[in-house]
């Protein structure tokens, strides 16, 4: 049983490979009870961040991140003066991964780190909840991915999100915002410069959020696994 139809054609290629025989599938989205897990206390901005003057991407800090993507985009942008003209930055926030010390130490001696791209780590809920609902748009380059909660975190705060074609993100998305190919650097760097100069873009998507976002709660979820359940086992 899969939750999303990229990963399953995944096994499937990988099975057939390597000569090994996989049985029948079944697909059931994952639930998101979004509302739910919102927090009730608010919280300041952290120091040096403006209301809708910042993208922010949350996620451990890792290679299948694609956080140096990024940060090789954001070196572009600054040195033609992009985010600079509308005190546009770059917010990371998620736990130091692995094999990730020598970008830090590049994004550390970078002239950017504090200033134009901030990094934070064991953020409260209430501080993440408000940088969602603060940020202009999100971010989320990955690799791949077999579900990811950033995005319906996004979604959930009505926030459109640059994000990747990597492995079942396109599903999570459903076409409420754009996805782009996480190895093509120069995709991204349109598409940031884009959206930072034309605020009016992500506007696009936040409506089509307001208006099409109905993820599963896990009650349906649940039902709807044993339901498959019932039905493909004798």
């Amino acid at each position: 049983m899969f939750h999303a139809r990229a990963i399953e054609q995944d096994v499937r290629r990988y099975c057939e490979s390597e000569g090994l025989v996989l049985s029948q599938t079944s697909i059931v989205p994952m639930g998101a009870d979004f509302a739910r897990t919102l927090p009730q206390i608010h919280a300041p901005l952290p120091d040096g961040l403006e209301p809708q003057r910042y993208a922010l991407f949350v996620s451990t800090i890792e290679p299948r991140k694609q956080h140096r993507l990024l940060f090789s985009v954001w070196k572009r942008l600054l040195a033609e003066g992009v985010p600079q003209a509308s005190r546009f930055k770059m917010v990371f926030v998620g736990r130091r991964g692995w094999l990730v010390d020598e970008l830090l130490s590049e994004i550390d001696a970078h002239p950017s780190a504090g200033d134009s791209l901030l990094l934070f780590s064991n953020v409260p809920d209430e501080t993440l909840a408000e940088l969602y609902t603060q940020c202009a748009f999100c971010l989320f380059p990955s690799l791949y991915e077999g579900y990811e909660l950033p995005i319906i975190e996004a979604f959930g705060y009505g926030k459109a999100v640059l994000a990747s074609t990597g492995g079942a993100v396109p599903e999570v998305v459903g076409g409420l915002s754009p996805c782009l190919n996480p190895r093509d650097e120069n995709s991204w760097y349109a598409a940031l410069k884009l959206w930072i100069e034309r605020p009016e873009r992500p506007r696009y998507y936040e409506e089509l959020i307001r208006n099409h976002f109905r993820p599963p709660t896990w009650g349906d979820a649940a039902q709807a696994f044993f339901e498959t359940i019932d039905k493909e086992l004798p």
